[in-house]
């Protein structure tokens, strides 16, 4: 199995909303560009991972978009709760993410998930097409989401 997998916010936010009920997701305000089927081949590809990787930025965007009504927050909490604490936290210092000449333009979240990107073993998997570009130029394992919907995974 390979190693480590991030997943953006946009990618975890589907991960998490489909598995409280893939019905929800074309319902919730955040995942409604999605279907179903694009929840099915999210988990197929997190299945091919040994661990997935979040970051505090990660959570507390996700946990931002979490909250629109449709998820029932309080009676899956327990279900999203149990499969953030499975996932594995790497803690970015802020003086790291501060460094970075992408900072002001990309934020906290985006540069985050670039400092996990520079360890061989991980992969990012993001629906954020500046954030691919960059990760890309900068010779970095990423795969565009999209591209994996595209290919009826």
């Amino acid at each position: 199995m390979p190693g480590r997998i991030v997943l953006d916010t946009n990618v975890l936010l589907l991960l998490l909303v489909g598995l409280v009920d893939r019905r929800l997701v074309p319902q919730h305000k955040r995942t409604r560009k999605y279907e179903p089927r694009d929840f099915d081949a999210l988990v197929q590809v997190v299945r091919t991972f040994a661990v997935v990787v979040v970051t505090p930025q990660i959570l507390a965007e996700t946990s931002n978009l979490l909250k629109d009504g449709t998820t029932a927050e309080s009676r899956h909490g327990a279900r999203i709760t149990e499969v953030l604490k499975a996932a594995q936290e790497h803690y970015v210092p802020k003086d790291t993410m501060l460094e970075s000449p992408h900072f002001l333009g990309m934020g906290a979240t985006d540069v985050s998930i670039m400092e996990l990107s520079r360890e061989d073993d991980t992969v990012v998997l993001t629906d954020d097409l500046e954030l691919y570009g960059r990760l890309e130029k900068a010779k970095r394992n990423v795969v565009n989401f999209t591209h994996v919907i595209m290919s009826g995974l």
